[in-house]
């Protein structure tokens, strides 16, 4: 246990049988105890920040027998496990010295100490002492681009180089530095190292173009000027050169309050989005968006910008836009949002019409199979009366000043007497006109008629202003009645009209409904005429009678007509009424010899008679041309002084006679050259031709005075 440990003597006495003595002394040291460490340099638990590179070990051997030096060793373990070489020297007493070469790793080292006495303590016994290695390697201070703090580590303009300034004691340190594309490839570039920065020069600039956009990192790798390498140390920045993205077609949506209900616009919605650095949304600014009325009455329209959180920006209007048309017109959205790298470029504009105002349809176009489809109620002839079996075909036309018209959801529909709706089908122009051909009708009665105009709503408002029109027809298929009432008591007639009177009316007829039966109003009598065969046979055309009923007597109740036709002959004639919706009857009148000639009737005169140049009078002529009613002539006006030459000549064709004209054909006092004639006596001649080639002429007197 060491309590007698120490240097003892042996004394060994010899003697020989001749009792020769010799006495040998032999000194031993008794050494039952292990070798101890006295300290280690650097000292257990150590902090080192700097290079080392000896490891000092003081021993101590209290046994007495002294280390032993040759198999006593100093070994060093660096962080990973591994035994660091190097050279170890002794000084022969207490002390060991390890040299190494510099260490490389950062960390916890351990000395390992195994130290042997001379009398072989120890062998079995390891001493570990540890220190840690921390030394500093360069730091980073700051970047440009900035990485740091995150919220403002964004670059927008054109990027030539990165810069990285450092924090070092270490003038010829090994760091490193380089850049990482978005997809982590290394950006070429080449590095150039200062004092105290790190410069990596790309070898093109990124390109402005939004292709490179995109996050970025800096990779750092600080390493010493001995090799040794810290952690690597990756910081970001965002390289964003595009303003937000705007489709218009999917991000600008229009709120209006209740669509269909309550069109006023209320609010503008945008989505907006950046793929690369965000929207600044912490900065909204009201300059973001603004929304101004172009035409009529330009003006800026007053609002409040707010977020919802969600990449969407709500312009809520101070007043929304009316609904009643007084607000239409066309209006315009700018918008100029940013982005968190500082990106607005230039702004994007977004014109709409704002229409609430529904296509308007034109009454006056309506038609009902070719003929006016009326919708004045206080209208004569109101409602519009057909007859065709075969169903009606109806036309509108319907325009629109603002967004135009929807004429594929437009449509006309028919309701008949009994409340049914008739089916029939719609065709349209594509540009404004509307035509619905219902199928066969089979009640007769009044028709309702609805004409529903829709407009666009191309700027997605979420509403098409709509209008209707309601009208009505009559569909009845009852014949209208004529009769004679007087032909004048004559057969045969030479050079005059047959004078023929009568009536005519349009009774009511019934339709059944169901187990009981409706009056079916009458249309009323539309026209009476005369028709029948002429001399060859063939029929004649229709002359139209006169209606001579008063105000307080139904149309057609009494009419008369002054029938003369244009050739001589035998005349077979009958009466046809037709009335309003189409219905006719042809009643016999009877058979008539008439002879006509063309000739001018009564007394031909020109007036006012004398004429005076100094007031400038101006000469009509009064005549009246023995021609059916309706009929046109050629009508030839010649003037002639008294010694019979030919002043003027004019002709004016396409007369329409039958009836005395007093102030068609006239004279202006001048000759053919345009020259005001002498005062005198003139005479002038009057010749007709009608259809057939027929002529007559008549001459009178006129006195022209100063």
């Amino acid at each position: 246990d060491g309590s007698m440990d120490g240097e003892y003597t042996v004394l060994v006495e010899l003697a020989d049988k001749a009792k020769n003595l010799y006495t040998v002394e032999h000194l031993i040291v008794y050494d039952t105890q292990a070798p101890t460490l006295v300290s280690t340099v650097p000292a257990d638990g150590a902090l080192l920040t700097e290079d080392v590179t000896e490891i000092q070990v003081k021993l101590n051997d209290e046994g007495g027998s002294g280390i032993d030096w040759a198999v006593t060793t100093v070994t060093l373990i660096d962080p990973n496990g591994a035994e660091i070489s190097g050279e170890l020297v002794s000084d022969g007493e207490a002390e060991l010295t390890l040299t190494t070469s510099q260490l490389v790793e950062d960390g916890r080292y351990i000395i390992r100490v195994q130290a042997v006495d001379r009398a072989g303590n120890g062998d079995a016994t390891d001493f570990r002492q540890s220190f840690i290695l921390s030394r500093r390697l360069p730091a980073i201070v700051s970047t440009e681009p900035i990485t740091a703090p995150a919220d403002e580590a964004f670059m927008n303009e054109e990027l030539e180089l990165i810069e990285v300034t450092l924090e070092t004691d270490d003038e010829n340190h090994l760091s490193t530095l380089r850049l990482l594309n978005p997809a982590t490839q290394v950006v070429a570039g080449q590095q150039e190292r200062k004092t105290d920065q790190l410069i990596y020069n790309l070898v093109r600039p990124l390109a402005t173009d939004g292709s490179e956009d995109g996050v970025y990192t800096i990779e750092f790798t600080p390493i010493s000027a001995s090799g040794r390498s810290g952690e690597v140390q990756r910081l970001t920045f965002t390289y964003d050169t595009q303003a937000p993205e705007i489709e218009p077609d999917e991000a600008i949506n229009l709120v209006v309050a209740e669509p269909e209900v309550n069109n006023s616009l209320t609010e503008i919605h945008v989505n907006l989005t950046d793929v690369t650095s965000g929207i600044d949304w912490e900065n909204l600014d009201e300059k973001w968006l603004t929304f101004e009325r172009l035409s009529p009455n330009p003006t800026k329209i007053s609002g409040r910008i707010s977020d919802d959180g969600q990449d969407n920006l709500t312009f809520r209007l101070t007043v929304p836009l009316a609904d009643n048309g007084s607000a239409d017109g066309e209006y315009r959205i700018t918008l100029n949002p940013k982005d968190r790298a500082g990106n607005d470029d230039e702004p994007y504009e977004k014109v709409f019409i704002y229409d609430t105002s529904p296509p308007m349809i034109d009454p006056s176009t309506l038609l009902i199979n070719e003929a006016p489809l009326l919708v004045d109620i206080n209208a004569e002839s109101y409602p519009t009366a057909v007859s065709t079996t075969g169903g009606v075909v109806i036309q509108a036309n319907i325009f629109d000043t603002g967004l135009g018209v929807n004429l594929a959801q437009s449509k006309i529909s028919v309701t008949s007497p009994d409340g049914s709706e008739i089916s029939g089908s719609t065709q349209q122009n594509g540009v404004d006109t509307l035509i619905f051909k219902s199928d066969g009708l089979t009640m007769q009665g009044v028709y309702k008629v609805t004409i529903m105009s829709i407009g666009n709503d191309s700027e997605l408002l979420g509403f098409a202003p709509t209008d209707s029109l309601t009208t009505e027809f009559l569909y009845e298929t009852t014949v209208p009645t004529a009769a004679i009432t007087s032909d004048g008591g004559e057969t045969e007639l030479t050079d005059k009209a047959l004078p023929l009177e009568g009536t005519a009316s349009d009774p009511s007829g019934t339709q059944r409904v169901g187990d009981g039966e409706i009056t079916v109003p009458a249309s009323g009598v539309w026209i009476v005429e005369i028709v029948g065969t002429g001399p060859d046979k063939q029929p004649i055309d229709p002359v139209a009678a006169v209606d001579d009923s008063d105000a307080e007597q139904e149309p057609w109740s009494v009419w008369s007509i002054d029938f003369l036709p244009t050739r001589s002959g035998e005349y077979d004639l009958d009466v046809r009424v037709t009335d309003n919706a189409g219905n006719y009857e042809v009643y016999d009148i009877g058979e008539y010899t008439m002879s006509v000639s063309l000739t001018f009737r009564g007394t031909t005169f020109g007036w006012p008679n004398p004429l005076r140049l100094s007031k400038r009078d101006v000469a009509f002529f009064s005549f009246d041309v023995n021609v059916p009613r309706g009929d046109t002539i050629e009508l030839t006006l010649s003037i002639y002084d008294w010694s019979g030459d030919m002043v003027l000549s004019q002709t004016y064709p396409d007369v329409v006679s039958g009836q005395r004209n007093d102030q068609l054909v006239k004279w202006n006092l001048e000759n053919q050259a345009g020259t005001p004639v002498a005062r005198g006596l003139y005479v002038f001649r009057l010749e007709a031709v009608n259809s057939a080639g027929n002529r007559a002429n008549v001459v009178g007197k006129v006195l022209v005075v100063d």
